[in-house]
């Protein structure tokens, strides 16, 4: 499928309280040089900031209420995909704003390759986030595009994520046949790849296709984060099991590379700190995800 061949392009956006980040992710969208026709469906559940009005106003048309109560990372996507028309489905979360305005067409350009089921694209840190999240994003996103066509290839296989719904497309052709699982708590998205690839497809990792994407959280949601991730890897994979040395060494190993770099830009001397702190949540949440 090229690009020029596509008809519509549908950008699926899931919110709640997303008032702070939602407009200049929207005009970066419509900002966007793409040939092809672009519409956008919100799935909001429960916003009460204001986002829906900021919605309206920016001439989102498509927009559907998913209660709080039912809310699903992959039960939203799957309700917004039955609403969209597209031929290729864009998942974007409200606060990832595209970098720069080729971010669509970079994203949608390996489908011209028929092997591929999935593309996402790179996150990058925001301006001032905390030194252990850029960092994560650094590491996790990479300057090289990649495919991922085999599962036996995805350990070795850099970056670190097989797929990532904050900013990635999938054809909407097959998300008929596969779509995303509606009862993980998180990981839907790497569940959907994985099944994908098993079918036979492709994941493509394109670096052009990049958005601002990180988070600044409060301790108790650094630890919820993990732990709904890790629930999420623990239903993908039964036999997944993390010991009190996998624990140990997330946390020392993350902690001392933090420690490096930071040493080393002898700026945010705090975090010497609290970056070990910052990484000891993080490395619980994924050891004792129940707590």
């Amino acid at each position: 499928m090229s690009t020029q061949a596509l008809h519509r392009i549908s950008i699926l956006v899931r919110t709640r309280n997303e008032a702070r980040y939602l407009p200049e992710t929207l005009q970066a969208v419509r900002d966007q040089h793409f040939p092809a026709d672009v519409e956008c469906v919100l799935v909001d559940s429960g916003s009460t900031d204001g986002t829906l009005d900021i919605a309206r106003r920016w001439g989102v048309e498509d927009i559907l209420a998913l209660p709080p109560a039912e809310f699903t990372f992959g039960r939203a996507l799957n309700l917004a995909a039955r609403q969209a028309n597209g031929d290729i489905l864009v998942s974007l979360s409200a606060h990832a704003r595209p970098v720069d305005s080729s971010w669509l067409e970079c994203l949608v350009r390996p489908f011209d390759d028929p092997r591929v089921a999935g593309v996402y694209g790179r996150q990058c840190p925001r301006p001032g986030a905390w030194p252990p999240v850029a960092a994560d994003c650094r590491r996790a996103y990479g300057d090289r595009a990649c495919i991922h066509c085999s599962l036996a290839e995805v350990s070795t296989t850099t970056p670190a994520v097989l797929f990532s719904n904050a900013n990635a497309a999938l054809r909407r052709d097959l998300w008929a046949r596969l779509p995303f699982s509606e009862s993980l708590p998180a990981c839907e998205d790497q569940d959907w790849a994985r099944r994908a690839i098993a079918q036979g497809y492709c994941i493509a990792y394109e670096p052009g296709a990049a958005v601002y994407h990180s988070h600044d959280e409060k301790p108790q949601d650094i630890y919820r984060r993990r732990a709904r991730e890790e629930q999420g890897w623990r239903r993908i994979l039964p036999n997944r099991r993390i010991t009190g040395r996998d624990f140990w060494d997330a946390w020392y190993g993350s902690s001392r590379a933090d420690l490096r770099e930071i040493a080393a830009s002898h700026r945010h001397w705090p975090w010497l700190i609290l970056s070990p702190a910052y990484r000891f949540l993080w490395a619980l949440g994924q050891w004792m995800p129940s707590l």
